[in-house]
């Protein structure tokens, strides 16, 4: 992988990293009392293991709480957002846009476009 596609994959990252750090929801029982880790990625027809994401963003932990509530650890870094469920599908949304992903089983996989990059950041379920 060259040094542009590294900068780029790590902006995409880095943006919807953002994102989920002030999104809101509604309520959601789903989810209730889990905890996810950041553990691979992909863009641009590359994927990315969990040292890879590691090496270009850090660590990241989703821990989903009573009421909706979500907190985002992000290399020590606490956030607290709001989420919804439907089905399989948790959505995250705030004033600039919305983030969902997919759950099944132990893998959780949310895709965001970034400059017309497709980046998914796979979570699994701790």
């Amino acid at each position: 992988m060259n040094k542009a596609m590294k900068r780029t994959i790590c902006v995409a990252f880095v943006l919807i990293l953002a994102l989920a750090l002030v999104a809101c929801g509604a309520p959601a029982d789903a989810l209730t009392g889990t905890t996810w880790k950041l553990t691979g990625g992909e863009a641009m027809g590359m994927e990315m293991g969990e040292s890879d994401v590691e090496s270009l963003v850090g660590t990241m932990t989703l821990s989903f709480q009573k009421g909706g509530k979500v907190t985002v650890d992000l290399n020590g870094q606490k956030a607290s957002s709001k989420y919804s469920v439907d089905g399989d599908t948790v959505t995250i949304t705030d004033p600039t846009g919305t983030m969902t992903a997919k759950f099944s089983g132990t893998e959780m996989r949310l895709d965001q476009e970034q400059e017309g990059v497709t980046v998914t950041l796979i979570f699994t379920k701790q």
